[in-house]
């Protein structure tokens, strides 16, 4: 119900958004098409969410993360690069994505609780007890949601149609380590709530150091390298035009590396009934982003957004890793870490140094071949310490 109430007002609202906000007219008809869309995903996170209540991930993975992006890019390239369709054949394919992953997840949810649907009859529960729990928890995530977003409504507002298109490229590609600890957190979030509320801490805490550590060590080098070659990067990926964007996907991405240093502590606050204590945090952060933008937009363009997404993420979840240590006593960090510390000092030696003898600009296979030797090296560091650390254990 939410979700179609939101979608319906984003279909009313389409025109007045359009012409009164953003000042573009055209921007009304792409409006009303992602109404549909914010009706159709809402269903689909619960309904992936409900699949991996039985911690059999194959099902979220092949409706979210496989069918979906598949579709929208079998639709986008028969739209868009075949029938020439532009902007709403990029839309459409989006909304079709999500939509065809609905069906998937739906299928998958009643084959796993067909039998419990058909002999439901009623709660075993309170609404009032759902209610009191679910607000809290569902609102810090669409603030958690709006940290990570909204700074792209105020570049929207603030700024020119090509700025817009330079942030959303730069954003994009600094968002990879928040999807590796979704992807994370989405394994870990089942087992967040068995393991708390069977008291074993113990175990819930060593699985609380392993996802984050390893989560870690997937983000680090990606960030490593954007340090070294952000330029070349944006310029690689999305062309000379886009080279303005370098410095605030670094930012960005400097930011995601913290989201994923500190690991899944919003779940964790969620599953052991601190809710409204991570509402109070993602409520902050979100304020705290937009504000910052409202200053810093104006007078530093996409990169004065960049930063103000990078000081309420920071603040959001370095809170986050704080409260969960105060009200739960579990900590994700230990001398461990040095391991990826090590292991990244050394990547950043090699591809710096690659990166010397092999000047990037030259060719794209250069930058691939500097790249992957930087992830590489990383990769046999990483196991090889963990290996001989695990061994003397």
């Amino acid at each position: 119900m939410i979700g179609l109430s939101l979608g319906l007002c984003l279909f009313l609202g389409a025109e007045w958004l359009a012409a009164d906000v953003f000042g573009k007219p055209e921007l009304e008809e792409v409006f009303r098409w992602f109404s549909l869309g914010v009706a159709l995903v809402v269903p689909l996170r619960v309904v992936a969410a409900e699949t991996r209540i039985t911690q059999r991930m194959q099902y979220s993975v092949l409706a979210e993360d496989v069918a979906l992006p598949l579709v929208q890019l079998l639709t986008l390239t028969i739209l868009v690069v075949l029938l020439g369709w532009g902007v709403q054949g990029a839309v459409i394919s989006a909304v079709s994505g999500v939509a065809v992953s609905l069906l998937l997840g739906t299928f998958f949810l009643w084959q796993l609780y067909g039998d419990i649907i058909r002999k439901y009859t009623s709660a075993a529960f309170r609404l009032k007890d759902l209610l009191l729990f679910s607000i809290p928890a569902s609102m810090a995530s669409i603030f958690t949601m709006l940290t990570m977003r909204a700074d792209r409504l105020l570049v929207g507002y603030f700024l020119p149609a090509d700025e817009i298109g330079i942030y959303q490229a730069a954003t994009q590609a600094a968002m990879l380590s928040a999807m590796i600890v979704g992807s994370f957190s989405a394994i870990f979030t089942p087992m967040i709530a068995r393991l708390y509320h069977q008291g074993d801490l113990d175990r819930l805490n060593a699985l609380f150091k392993v996802s984050t550590r390893w989560g870690f060590y997937v983000a680090l080098p990606f960030f490593l390298i954007l340090v070294v070659g952000s330029r070349e990067v944006v310029v690689f990926v999305f062309g000379e035009d886009y080279v303005s964007g370098a410095t605030p996907m670094l930012i960005m991405a400097a930011a995601q590396l913290v989201n994923a240093a500190t690991g899944a502590v919003g779940p964790i606050l969620i599953m052991s009934g601190h809710h409204k204590n991570w509402f109070i945090l993602s409520s902050m952060a979100f304020v705290i982003n937009m504000v910052s933008c409202v200053i810093l937009i104006p007078a530093y363009g996409i990169t004065g957004a960049a930063i103000s997404i990078a000081i309420s993420v920071a603040l959001l979840y370095g809170n986050g890793v704080i409260q969960v240590r105060r009200l739960t006593g579990l900590w994700p960090y230990d001398k461990n870490y040095l391991i990826g510390l090590g292991a990244g000092a050394i990547m950043l030696l090699v591809i710096y140094v690659a990166k010397l003898v092999l000047p990037i600009r030259e060719s794209f296979a250069t930058f691939l071949a500097w790249a992957v030797l930087g992830l590489l090296v990383f990769a046999f560091v990483i196991f090889k310490v963990e290996k001989n650390h695990k061994s003397k254990i």
